[in-house]
Order: C-alpha cells, then sequence, then structure tokens
C-alpha cells in the first residue's frame, strides 16, 4: 500500500519531466528531435552542457526511490517497532503507516494514543476503520480503558454514526455520550430506510441536539409513508422527543393530505399533543405556500384558540 503510493508518484514525476523535455524541444524551431548534434555543440563537453528537464529531476527521482526503499522496510517491519517508525517516518508517509497500524493492530494503537500525544486525524483514521472491522470490540476496549482513552470517546462515536447510524447510537449510549459533534443531517437515508428500526435505536438516550436531528428526519421520512403510524409510536417518547417527531410527522403530511392532517389535530385529546401537531401542520403549509397557511389558520380560528 506505502510503496504504491510513491510509485505512481515516481510514475508521474516521470511523465512530468519527458513532457518537459518534450516542450523544450518543440520550443526551438530550428531542431528536431532527429537531428544530429552540430559541430559547435560537439565542441561542448557533457559536464558544461545544460541538462534537459527530464534529467534537472534526478535528485528528485532519487529521493522517491530512497522513500521506496523505506516504504519496503516499513512494510515489512514488526507492529512493536511501529511507536518509534510514527515519530521518526517523513510526514508523505505517516498516514500510511497510521492506515496499516490500524488494520493490523487496533489494540496497539489505542494504546499508543493513550500514551502518547497523537493528532485527532491518526484517531479518527483508526477508529474508522476498527468500527468498519470489529465495531463491537471497539467499543468493549474503549469502555474497559475509560480511563486511558475517555477523550476519544466522541471520536469514536462519530466514526460509529458515518458509518452506521444505529451502532453510532449504541456507541453514544454504551460510552454515554450525548452530543459528538459531526453533521445532523447524517440521519437521514438511514430514517428513509429503515424509520421504525431508527426509532428504537434512539430508546434510553436523553434529548440532545444529535437525537433531535435523528428523530425530525424519522418523523419526515415516516410521515411520508405512514403518518398515523408514525404517530402511533411517539407515545412511547420522552415528552421533549416525542414534540420533534410529531411535528415532523404533520409537516410533511399537511403537505400531503391537509384534510386527513387536520382530522388528525383536530381529534387529538391531549393538549401539548395537539399544540406539536398544529405546529407542524403550520410549518408544512407555511413551506409549500404561506397563503395556504393563513387561510388554514382563518378557517380553524376556533379551534386554535382553544388550543395552547
Amino acid at each position: 500500500m506505502i510503496r504504491r503510493c510513491i510509485i505512481l508518484t515516481i510514475v508521474a514525476l516521470l511523465g512530468y519531466g519527458t513532457s518537459r523535455a518534450f516542450i523544450h524541444l518543440r520550443s526551438d524551431p530550428t531542431r528536431s528531435p532527429l537531428q544530429p548534434l552540430t559541430a559547435s555543440e560537439h565542441s561542448v563537453l557533457p559536464a558544461q552542457r545544460s541538462p534537459t528537464p527530464l534529467f534537472s529531476h534526478h535528485s528528485e527521482i532519487a529521493s522517491l526511490h530512497a522513500l521506496l526503499e523505506l516504504a519496503a522496510h516499513v512494510e515489512q517491519a514488526p507492529v512493536y517497532r511501529y511507536p518509534r517508525l510514527l515519530k521518526n517516518l517523513p510526514a508523505s508517509l505517516r498516514p500510511a503507516l497510521i492506515e496499516l497500524w490500524s488494520r493490523r493492530d487496533p489494540e496497539g494503537f489505542a494504546r499508543f494514543l493513550s500514551m502518547d500525544n497523537v493528532d485527532v486525524e491518526s484517531g479518527e483514521r483508526l477508529f474508522a476503520n476498527w468500527m468498519r472491522r470489529a465495531p463491537h470490540r471497539a467499543l468493549q476496549y474503549l469502555e474497559e480503558n475509560q480511563e486511558q482513552l475517555h477523550h476519544w470517546n466522541p471520536v469514536a462515536v462519530r466514526a460509529a454514526l458515518a458509518l452506521d447510524p444505529s451502532l453510532g447510537f449504541q456507541a453514544m449510549r454504551r460510552l454515554q455520550i450525548a452530543n459528538p459533534g459531526g453533521p445532523s443531517d447524517m440521519f437521514a437515508p438511514w430514517a428513509k430506510r429503515d424509520p421504525e428500526a431508527a426509532l428504537r435505536a434512539l430508546d434510553g438516550l436523553s434529548s440532545n441536539r444529535k437525537v433531535e436531528a435523528a428523530l425530525t428526519e424519522i418523523g419526515k421520512a415516516w410521515g411520508k409513508q405512514d403518518p398515523r403510524e408514525a404517530l402511533n409510536h411517539t407515545a412511547h417518547l420522552p415528552i421533549a422527543q416525542a414534540s420533534h417527531m410529531q411535528e415532523a410527522v404533520m409537516h410533511v403530511w399537511a403537505q400531503q393530505d391537509l384534510t386527513a392532517a387536520t382530522g388528525r389535530w383536530m381529534r387529538e385529546a391531549d393538549p401539548f399533543t395537539k399544540a406539536n401537531l398544529r405546529n407542524g401542520i403550520i410549518s408544512g403549509l407555511l413551506a409549500m405556500d404561506p397563503e395556504a397557511a393563513e387561510q388554514w389558520k382563518e378557517a380553524n380560528a376556533h379551534t386554535l384558540r382553544s388550543t395552547p
């Protein structure tokens, strides 16, 4: 893997040098690439001749050759030598070694993270690979070594969320991370694929920005498929979480079937749930047609006045 990266760089430089040499010949209209040297050119000693652009890169190619030999040494090195190699390798080879280490010995790399001042990017690479290959062992190792690795919990959770939101929420629960950061829209594909499973994965998590963003995406996706069933499932959620999902469901339901959405809102007995349903209808109409939202408010003014 390391050698392949360097070989590609060497090939690119060789191609670049060859093209520059060709351009150099083409820039002299009196010189053909096959034209023999003139007498005056023969009189100049080789050491006095200016090198062509191709051979002006010989020092760079020599350096890359040395890097290639070093890469071969790194790939054959035993894992116990990785810490010293990581400290002494050229910057261009460090990402490749980190990738290699995180695949060959993730637990050893995690111990290294706990003992050394390693940049965040290296930890991200470790946990991205580890979560992909053995997520449950990665979480177990973190749980068993919280004293040394607790500051890497958010990085591990973000890696899990990026791979599989269900795994990510499991990691949030097990590592007790309320808000690991990262984009709030990462749940949209998951919610569309299986909103019920997505909702189950949130069970037991305290309300926070990540959970609320997920509930909004689940509510919108499920609201398009089966809004009545989606609302039924909100009854099992904590009040703060239920409100986010209820508003999201009604937001899309009002756009798809305003009459049915209004009927469901009017039949709701609980005043707090009824307020959430109303807010969802209004936000859905405003996003689609602000004038229609005003007309709906006027048509339902009496019921609106009785809703908190």
